[in-house]
């Protein structure tokens, strides 16, 4: 504090907000990945998988046909680069060459830098989305929101390579990809994971975008905490959002249907990132169970008790019958604001 206090007031805010980020602090990103929680970056690296098989087949063509299903298909007002990629001849070859012929363990901080350069797009204000232990929910959120809401899985780099795996071979292999066998997820004696330090370079890309208003989906019915000092939001992006551009961050709190509650806005975890967010600067808002949450939790679990629209029906009670009311005007609110 004294420290900041010597300083202009212009300056000692720009001082702080580098030094949170790893970058500034001469922390490697290997480093700062080493720190983060096995479940919650498995999450990211290999979707639900917990090892990596070898590369994926036919990742050439995917990554291509993603990369133009994103441009020509999606329809997205926002969040489409200014000018076309060419998904063949510069996407791709970026991507490749930052991985084939190289060891799968030992991966420069730089090494997708081309890439994520290339796929970087401008991303809506007010509109990047965050998660913790909530990515299928942090996805339909985004999906539904219209093209106005984005999570790092839906820009161009993320959409073009999410839930792929793969990874280089020094020789053989094809092209020098292989597709026998990449590094474990969690095996300690693989450095720098060719996939996690894509993963860690986007998402601090991510972060980096921001601007306006942030949000983040936080599980608060996770028994280690909604907010996690080794999440991947603690560790790779909180730090990275450029207080500059970012000036609020809104808290969603998601409990899962069964009403198990280990953290609230009012307590718990949620506390400690509060007060992360007024470290650096920034104003927060947070908000339980949101009725938009609880329908797309009840779309992928119909049967639950309390997504049992036909339940009492006969008996006419209130309870379902209010049910039926919100998720009908739920349903119109979207169509509306789509």
């Amino acid at each position: 504090m004294l420290f900041e206090s010597l300083l202009p007031n212009f300056v000692g805010p720009l001082v702080l907000a580098c030094l949170a980020t790893p970058t500034c602090r001469g922390e490697s990103l290997a480093s700062v990945l080493k720190r983060v929680d096995d479940e919650d970056f498995a999450a990211r690296v290999n979707g639900d998988r917990a090892a990596g098989p070898g590369t994926t087949l036919d990742i050439k063509e995917i990554v291509i046909g993603r990369c133009w299903d994103y441009q020509r298909v999606i329809g997205m007002k926002e969040g489409k680069p200014l000018s076309e990629v060419d998904c063949n001849g510069t996407a791709w070859p970026a991507f490749v060459n930052a991985f084939a012929y190289k060891s799968p363990c030992s991966t420069p901080e730089d090494a997708f830098s081309n890439f994520i350069k290339i796929m970087t797009v401008s991303l809506p204000v007010n509109g990047t989305l965050f998660w913790s232990g909530t990515k299928n929910l942090a996805l339909m959120y985004s999906e539904l929101s219209g093209g106005t809401m984005f999570s790092l899985e839906l820009t161009f780099f993320g959409y073009t390579v999410n839930g792929l795996t793969w990874c280089g071979k020094h020789t053989g292999g094809i092209h020098g990809i292989n597709y026998d066998s990449c590094p474990s997820f969690g095996d300690q004696s693989c450095q720098s994971p060719v996939s996690t330090v894509f993963w860690g370079s986007a998402s601090m890309s991510f972060a980096r975008q921001a601007r306006g208003s942030i949000s983040v989906l936080l599980d608060g019915s996770d028994p280690r905490g909604a907010f996690r000092n080794n999440s991947f939001f603690a560790t790779m992006e909180l730090p990275n959002l450029d207080t500059a551009m970012v000036d609020l961050v809104n808290i969603i709190v998601v409990h899962d249907l069964d009403g198990h509650i280990v953290d609230t806005c009012d307590n718990g975890t949620i506390l400690i990132l509060k007060d992360r967010i007024i470290q650096r600067g920034l104003q927060w808002k947070c908000k339980d169970d949101p009725k938009l949450a609880k329908l797309i939790q009840c779309t992928e679990n119909p049967d639950n008790e309390k997504c049992n629209l036909t339940s009492g029906v006969n008996t006419l009670h209130g309870r379902s019958w209010n049910f039926i009311v919100l998720t009908l005007l739920a349903s119109l609110w979207m169509i509306w604001t789509c």
